[in-house]
């Protein structure tokens, strides 16, 4: 409930009351300014307090910090406590082993001195170490046999160099491993032999391959015993060592030296002396830069040296023949004697003039030798033992790529400073022994793109060249499988053999980046450059070179002639039983032979590409090569050159050799070409086990390159050929003549045939092809008949040198080996 009271109107209001409370406000009022300052006090108080409130909070985190710090140096000067006792220790482990080595030293001059008691030694123990200098590079040595260092930088470098001279060691290992190093050294004073292992005993580190390490121990021989010798440096008397020694001018002795060799000439003495200053300038004061000049002053001195030294050496055979008194008064100071030989003998000539004397001792001293210099470096071959001609063993044309790479393109040869001995001639690629050919002195090596070089012992130049490409199938083979002295002592041409890699190592085709294909006919076409480059420093004429091959080395002649890649680099061919059309010559289905060939190894995987690529990535050489395709029905060996693809800038062929003959876009350049008369004599040995199988399924034995629209036509075609060959009746031993002629035109004559009705379709003019068909007495019967037949490649047999088991002395032979070498002589020289 509201309850309401009555207001008084203002004319009642007490006037008193009034009055007393303006009073009031008024002193209220007047309070008022002292209240503002009051007010402004306060806020200045205020913010002085929240000042104040800001420097302890900084103060606070100043202290924070500070105390962070001192706990972060008691971690560090725990750490540095916990190291110092490390090394206390580690001090006492280094005393401990100084006695324990010293105790291994004592035993091991123990038991020299029993082994030499036992009337032992043994030496070139091959052993290896990690040197920790994957910078440092290797190349072939003058021996052929070991490595050198190369690309020689840093202290630790030269260190390792020198002690390997002062030791007499030599590096043999020159496998590379996933980074294409060689970091692993095998070191001997004997020469030693280094593979990869094809069985690690433990899984294989991919920087560190798995080494087969070959030595062969010398001989035991009697020694006598020596007095054991301990010497005690604690008892030397350092004091006078060190007075005695700083006696010694050491800047007068090496400033001094003097250089007696006689083909040292001012220049060079120059520089030894300064490569002497340089070295000693580093003992004294460790600066690495004086080190590194050192070592390039030391590499000029030995390029001088060895120039200075060849000049020298052709100055002396030079006066020799044409200043002979000077020759015969040096000879007659240093053997006491004045009386001249009666009559002198060299390579039957015979004379009693001094001048001739001369001259002879000049061609002897020059043919014992011959010098070359190459892109790569000096190279030196030696005459052939029976003479006629110089022979350069083993140069390296390529090399070829290690690991995942080793399916790829060859790279570059390697290069030297030093002479390089091209004394050998029993390197060969990776392969299988299937027909027991290989002799026992060969030795494989996956690095195996060697060279071998002929020069006939004449002063013409600019001679024509031959380049000889093996046969094999291309899974076997060597370039020296043949030999072709009769030829090269015509004086007439400078002969060329080679290797290059074979099966699945050369002829893997895949189309992926790591395996495109062809690797084999890259080497050739490397091959080829490197004659380009070099033959005219053996007296060969570049722009006069003749390719000449048998079997698979006729296919590949016959493909050579149609790769782009390889315009130029010759100007004729002599293919001899092979064609590049043939079935065996072109993969037909590249990704189902890499299946089929690796069902061979025992492959159980899904055959995609990517599968089949990482397998064979993972094979050693030795496994990799060991499917035998030698005695297919079907007359192909599944690893051959194939076709790769258009976008590939390198391939060796990117286009079927039919369409490229029909096309008529390839140089056509003059052709030598032919087969024998039975080359079918090449599945003889097959006879007896095919003839029934042919029975039962001829399709089995047709050529794979035959295409069919359906199963009909196939069979059709299947009944048309064996009843051309075979008639209607059963194949047995009455029959083996149409074996041998079946095999003999499905694998090289019609290939052939066909090849040439191409080339001449095409506009070809300069064919000239032949049937060799010559036999002779030697030779054995074929089975089943009383005929003997021309076998496979039996023109090259005659043109070659042949087994020293044949006989020679068949009148009939020599005559038809006279002729044919003629021809052969006359087609490359013209």
């Amino acid at each position: 409930m509201a309850m309401f009271t009555e207001t008084k109107s203002p004319t009642t209001l007490d006037m008193e009351s009034i009055s007393r409370d303006l009073r009031l406000l008024t002193k209220h009022i007047s309070a008022l300014p002292a209240l503002m300052e009051s007010v402004k006090i306060i806020q200045a108080n205020i913010a002085n307090i929240m000042a104040v409130k800001t420097d302890i909070e900084d103060i606070k985190k100043s202290m924070n910090f500070v105390h962070s710090s001192v706990e972060t140096l008691t971690v560090k000067i725990t750490a540095v406590e916990h190291e110092v006792q490390v090394l206390l220790k580690t001090k006492e482990e280094v005393n401990r082993l100084q006695k324990q080595m010293e105790q291994i030293q004592d035993t091991i001059l123990d038991q020299e001195q029993r082994s030499r008691l036992n009337n032992i030694e043994i030496k070139g123990i091959p052993y290896t170490r990690d040197f920790n200098l994957p910078n440092l590079e290797w190349k072939i040595s003058e021996d052929g046999c070991s490595y050198q260092a190369c690309n020689i930088q840093g202290t630790s470098q030269f260190e390792l160099i020198d002690n390997l001279s002062i030791c007499n060691l030599s590096q043999y290992n020159s496998i590379l491993n996933i980074n294409n190093k060689i970091l692993d050294l095998v070191l001997s004073n004997n020469e030693v032999s280094v593979s990869q292992s094809t069985s690690p005993l433990v899984p294989e580190d991919a920087h560190h391959k798995a080494l087969t390490i070959y030595a062969e121990f010398v001989e035991l021989h009697s020694l006598g015993s020596v007095p054991h010798l301990k010497y005690q440096f604690n008892l030397g008397d350092y004091d006078n060592i060190k007075k005695k020694l700083d006696e010694v001018d050491w800047i007068y002795h090496t400033n001094n030296k003097t250089f007696e060799e006689a083909w040292y000439k001012l220049p060079l003495i120059k520089i030894l002396k300064e490569t002497y200053k340089i070295r000693k300038k580093f003992k004294n004061y460790g600066n690495l830069s004086d080190f590194n000049s050192y070592g390039t002053l030391r590499h000029r001195a030995v390029r001088m040296e060895r120039e200075m030294f060849d000049e020298y050496i052709k100055k002396i055979e030079t006066n020799i023949s044409k200043n002979p008194r000077s020759f015969w008064s040096y000879l007659m100071s240093k053997s006491g004697s004045n009386n001249l030989p009666a009559v002198f003998t060299y390579l039957g000539r015979y004379s009693s003039n001094g001048e001739e004397f001369c001259n002879m001792f000049g061609d002897f001293f020059h043919s014992n030798f011959l010098n070359n210099t190459l892109k790569q470096g000096y190279v030196q071959g030696y005459l052939d033992p029976d003479g006629g001609f110089y022979a350069f063993y083993g140069i390296p044309y390529a090399t070829a790529p290690t690991g995942d790479n080793k399916f790829k393109a060859p790279l570059p040869g390697p290069v030297w400073l030093d002479v390089f001995k091209a004394v050998d001639d029993t390197i060969i690629c990776p392969q299988k022994d299937f027909f027991n050919l290989l002799p026992k002195k060969m030795r494989i090596k996956a690095d195996c793109l060697i060279a071998n070089v002929f020069v006939p012992d004449t002063k013409e130049k600019n001679l024509p060249v031959v380049v000889h490409i093996h046969g094999g199938g291309f899974h076997i083979g060597y370039g020296n499988l043949n030999t072709y002295k009769h030829l090269i002592r015509s004086k007439r041409i400078i002969f060329v053999t080679f290797n290059y890699r074979l099966g699945p190592y050369g002829f893997l085709c895949l189309g992926t980046k790591d395996a495109p294909g062809n690797a084999g006919m890259k080497d050739q076409l490397a091959l080829l450059r490197w004659v380009n480059q070099n033959i005219a420093e053996f007296g060969g004429n570049p722009e006069d070179v003749t390719i000449d091959g048998y079997s698979a080395g006729s296919s590949s002649i016959d493909l050579l002639m149609l790769s782009e890649n390889a315009r130029g680099l010759f100007h004729k061919a002599i293919p001899e039983s092979g064609a590049g059309v043939a079935a065996f010559s072109v993969q037909t289905d590249p990704i189902a032979n890499a299946i089929e060939y690796a069902k061979l190894l025992n492959y159980t995987g899904p055959g995609s590409v990517a599968e089949l690529e990482k397998y064979y990535k993972s094979l050693p050489y030795e496994l990799l090569v060991s499917g035998d395709v030698t005695a297919r029905e079907d007359s192909v060996f599944l690893m051959s050159p194939c076709i790769e693809s258009k976008e590939n800038k390198d391939a060796f062929l990117s286009e079927s050799p039919d369409n490229i003959l029909k096309s008529g876009l390839y140089p056509k350049i003059p052709i030598l070409y032919g087969f024998s008369s039975m080359e079918g004599l090449l599945r003889l040995e097959s006879f007896d086990k095919w003839k029934q199988e042919m029975n039962d399924n001829f399709e089995a034995f047709l050529s794979p390159d035959l295409k069919f629209k359906n199963e009909g036509q196939k069979k059709k075609v299947t009944r048309k050929i064996r009843e051309f060959y075979f008639g209607k009746t059963e194949i047995n031993n009455d029959q083996i003549l149409n074996f041998i002629n079946y095999f003999t035109d499905v694998m090289f004559s019609y290939p052939t045939l066909r090849s040439v009705k191409l080339h001449i379709e095409a506009g070809h003019k300069q064919i000239y092809l032949y049937e060799f068909s010559f036999v002779y007495d030697e030779l054995p019967i074929i089975p089943h008949t009383n005929i003997r037949g021309a076998g496979h490649c039996s023109e090259t047999a005659t043109v070659a040198d042949g087994s020293p088991t044949l006989n020679y002395t068949n009148s009939r032979l020599q005559e038809m080996r006279n002729l044919t070498r003629s021809i052969w002589l006359n087609f490359i020289t013209t």
